[in-house]
């Protein structure tokens, strides 16, 4: 009997492409799931944060969801198989910069970038499931300070 998939972590506040879209990534046991949580595009980041109570509402309700849920939440989320997966890189964000999160697959390159504006407001961003990360991608994955 296969293991069903369960949540490990996530990152809220990350952003793909230069319009600043505001998308959470939820890493779960078996791929990495992209969920656009506010609705339009921005091509300021500060305004994306201006609207953080509503993005931090919204993304715990669809923390409750299953994969397949958040998935279904919008036509643009999708998501990244591990198996996929040939090299994964994490920075993650200070008080003075963006993280970076490359995702590298045979066919494609994945960039994401965390906020620094939302490490300054919630003190802190989660990485305690990175252990577990680990353990699925193996030598796939490097974190860098």
């Amino acid at each position: 009997m296969e293991k069903s998939e369960e949540i490990l972590g996530v990152v809220p506040h990350a952003f793909e492409g230069w319009g600043k879209t505001d998308i959470t990534l939820f890493f779960t046991s078996k791929r990495i799931v992209m969920a656009k949580i506010l609705p339009g595009d921005y091509f300021i980041r500060e305004e994306v944060m201006l609207s953080k109570a509503y993005t931090q509402k919204k993304s715990t309700e669809t923390g409750k969801l299953t994969p397949e849920a958040i998935l279904g939440r919008d036509k643009k989320n999708y998501f990244l198989p591990y198996s996929h997966v040939l090299k994964f890189v994490l920075k993650k964000p200070s008080t003075l910069r963006d993280g970076k999160i490359r995702v590298t697959t045979a066919t494609s390159e994945k960039k994401f970038g965390i906020s620094k504006m939302g490490l300054l407001k919630a003190n802190k961003y989660d990485f305690s499931f990175l252990d577990k990360l680990q353990n699925i991608l193996g030598d796939k994955m490097m974190i860098e300070e």
